[in-house]
């Protein structure tokens, strides 16, 4: 009677949205409880969806498991216990999804939704429905939660007992068709229906009104209706304000108010005053954000501040107001706030956790600018829905260059990314329109002015062929000038704070070239690399001084032993595995009929690891959907945790012909004394000269500044430019039969056609 209590008391409370008095309800339930009981589960459920509301994920994370074990507490009460499970199984997911761990959201998704449909409470159903809509939002899928809102609406549902959640789906079908109509304008006046029906529900809970209040003024806004989108703003905030405790307590909703009223503020251009005002209110929703990552529990699949788009929305108009404020100097005060939230990133924070010996880092725009090595320049990118900047930071200062929005590149990203899935080329047209809208004329003057470049931010739109763009001279960006990468700037500081090593061994070459029977058992795509043992005794010729192992040697087990003779260098080849199951995902397939025959990204991360790896491996550099500001998510991240300062790795599936012709000219290069940043370029020029396909050379990218060289032992007496000669004509040759070779398959493709 007590929980039964309890739990009818709080759902009255959130009927009348007096949240205030929800925390103290649920608490005086549970303590009343038995140990074991079956209400046990459904407090627990609701206190954690209170503790997410507020930003409280590390709170909300605690509680969901308690609520889990209380499932499991008494088996006679499983029975009992279904719907709630349903329940807490996508309230996890929810909290997954705000973490950025969007990977591992789909899979307790896909756990529920079975189980969900197949009940007969239709209260559970639409349970499901609504997660699987969260779920869309945050990966963009518009187009599927409107379908799915479409078919949920016109099913045969007696809305009358469960008008609550008509109106929640109605509120999200306006919220997606809004985000349609960015990138078909003739769909607004849709949207603005969509939602306006969603407001006239009855049945719409105050908060979920203040919500679709200010998704009109967004839509207002973008239809330069300034006079309404400010009377809805106005609208929003009387009603929080009668809403009380529920509004100061919901993070997204304060993001999405602090976001429309700094946009209402710059484009009608208020007086100072007034931009004071909106700056303040975005600062402070920026600290309440970076204070509840800071209590967030860590996650070593990724933590992504940066991924989720509403939330680097507020970074952006952070930006914008500091503009509107001080149009002659560069928004430093913003930039700050930005370097702050890429610090409490997962990759960030578990590489402090490894530093040793611990010691406080320099923080803060200027020991970043004076810490970048000669010659060098970064360009950070930060994106929104509304528009996008680029911050272009060298040792002279910091500018920034305003960007087209977000969506305006997504046509262009999923044919690119299209392309590289078939081992093509993007067309010219393609890659120019792609070089204006990332690089505009004032970022690609600046790009010229230096030698060498560090990308950051790039991910969190997806794939780019960075490297294809066009550049000043004729010739692909990525054969003018060093580009390398980094998941933040954050993470380049750490990468140059760290101690250089001494290795005591030349290169370690490692091709995993015949994965063992089980293996291939399993995955019919593990076929044998052929020629791996001249391919590997070659490397070692051309690197002047190492150790092979390849073949069947090429287990984990030899190679843990090879690295422990801490060789300067690891060439590691191999093909890439994906276990959609693991936190993880990401791993290499070694030689080895044992049943741990894969070498994954927990385990690279534990190895010693020198200073500068190559993992030839497919996809090695595309973590699940959640890189952000991260990089731990994918086999780059674990090999600089595992000790590496510059990783080379493919962002694409690779071919292994081409893939060889490159990185035997990186080889070539490194071994005639260049630094790995220059041999890299080097090798691309030669590729290029020879006929390579671009997108070959131009899917190994660089992480990290790349200023790993040979120890001077190890260099061979032949000075760089008697190499790279040597690498052009060794290359020009392979590289015409790489070309013939992609011109048949070509033709061949096209005959099948």
């Amino acid at each position: 009677l007590i929980g039964w209590g309890a739990w009818r008391e709080a759902g009255y409370l959130v009927q009348q949205e007096r949240f205030a008095e929800l925390e103290p309800c649920l608490l005086a339930g549970l303590d009343g409880l038995p140990t074991v009981s079956p209400w046990r589960p459904w407090l627990l459920y609701e206190r954690a969806e209170l503790a997410r509301q507020r930003g409280e994920w590390s709170e909300a994370d605690a509680l969901l498991h308690a609520a889990r074990a209380a499932l499991s507490s008494d088996p006679d009460l499983a029975f009992a216990h279904d719907g709630a499970r349903i329940y807490i199984d996508g309230a996890t997911a929810q909290l997954l999804i705000e973490l950025g761990l969007t990977d591992q959201a789909r899979r307790w998704l896909e756990l529920e939704e079975p189980a969900a449909l197949a009940s007969e409470d239709t209260a559970i159903k639409l349970a499901s429905h609504l997660h699987a809509c969260n779920f869309a939002l945050a990966v963009d899928d518009f187009d599927g939660l409107c379908a799915r809102v479409d078919r949920v609406l016109t099913d045969d549902v007696s809305w009358d007992q469960h008008a609550a959640a008509r109106a929640q789906f109605r509120l999200r079908l306006g919220v997606g068709r809004a985000e349609q109509s960015r990138r078909t304008p003739a769909l607004l006046g849709v949207a603005r229906e969509a939602l306006e029906a969603a407001l006239a529900d009855p049945a719409i809970a105050r908060s979920d009104r203040v919500r679709a209040e200010l998704f009109l003024a967004e839509l207002d806004l973008r239809a330069q209706q300034t006079e309404a989108a400010r009377e809805r703003i106005a609208r929003a905030d009387a009603l929080s304000a009668a809403t009380g405790a529920a509004s100061a307590d919901d993070l997204d909703g304060a993001i999405l108010r602090a976001v429309l009223g700094a946009r209402l503020a710059v484009q009608t251009s208020a007086p100072r005053a007034a931009l004071d005002a909106e700056w303040t209110r975005v600062h402070d929703v920026v600290e309440r954000v970076l204070a509840a990552q800071a209590r967030a529990p860590r996650r070593d699949g990724g933590l992504g501040i940066l991924r989720m788009t509403r939330r680097r929305a507020l970074w952006v108009e952070l930006v914008r107001l500091e503009l509107a404020r001080s149009p002659q100097a560069a928004p430093t005060e913003a930039f700050e706030a930005l370097l702050r939230a890429q610090a409490l990133a997962t990759l960030c924070r578990r590489y402090d956790e490894l530093a040793t010996p611990a010691a406080p880092r320099a923080t803060g725009l200027a020991s970043l600018a004076a810490a970048l090595p000669d010659g060098w320049g970064c360009l950070q990118y930060l994106t929104g829905p509304g528009r996008g900047y680029v911050f272009l930071l060298d040792a002279s200062g910091l500018r920034v260059v305003e960007l087209a929005a977000a969506h305006a590149l997504q046509a262009l990203q999923r044919s690119t990314s299209a392309a590289a899935a078939r081992r093509e080329e993007p067309s010219a047209d393609e890659l120019r329109a792609l070089g204006a809208l990332l690089l505009p004329a004032e970022a690609a003057s600046w790009v010229a002015a230096h030698e060498r470049v560090m990308v950051c931010g790039l991910d969190a739109l997806g794939p780019l062929p960075f490297e294809l763009l066009p550049g000043t001279s004729g010739r692909p960006l990525g054969c003018e000038r060093v580009l390398a990468h980094a998941p933040s700037l954050e993470l380049a500081r750490r990468l140059l704070d760290a101690p250089r090593v001494a290795p005591r061994a030349g290169a370690l070459v490692c091709l995993a070239s015949e994965p063992g029977a089980a293996a291939r058992a399993e995955r019919a795509e593990l076929v044998e690399l052929r020629g791996a043992g001249e391919y590997a005794r070659a490397a070692c010729e051309r690197l002047g001084a190492g150790d092979a192992l390849y073949g069947a040697r090429a287990s984990i087990v030899a190679l843990e032993a090879a690295l422990a003779a801490q060789p300067h260098a690891l060439f590691l080849w191999g093909h890439g595995v994906r276990d959609g199951t693991r936190e993880r995902q990401l791993g290499i397939a070694m030689s080895s009929d044992a049943a741990a025959a894969t070498l994954w990204s927990e385990q690279l991360e534990a190895l010693r690891l020198p200073p500068l790896c190559v993992l030839a491996s497919c996809g090695a550099a595309r973590g699940p959907e959640r890189p952000g500001d991260e990089g731990v998510a994918h086999l780059g991240g674990a090999a600089l945790l595992g000790g590496a300062r510059s990783v080379l790795l493919p962002a694409a599936t690779i071919g292994y012909e081409p893939t060889q012709l490159v990185l035997a000219a990186f080889e070539r290069e490194l071994g005639a004394g260049l630094p790995a940043h220059a041999a890299l370029l080097a090798a691309r020029r030669a590729a290029a000269d020879a006929g390579v396909p671009g997108h070959a050379w131009a899917a190994l990218q660089l992480l990290g500044f790349g200023r790993e060289e040979l120890p001077a032992g190890a260099t061979r007496t032949a000075g760089a430019g008697g190499a790279s000669r040597r690498s052009g004509v060794w290359i020009a040759v392979l590289g015409a039969c790489v070309a013939l070779a992609v011109a048949l398959l070509a033709a061949r493709r096209g005959a099948r056609r």
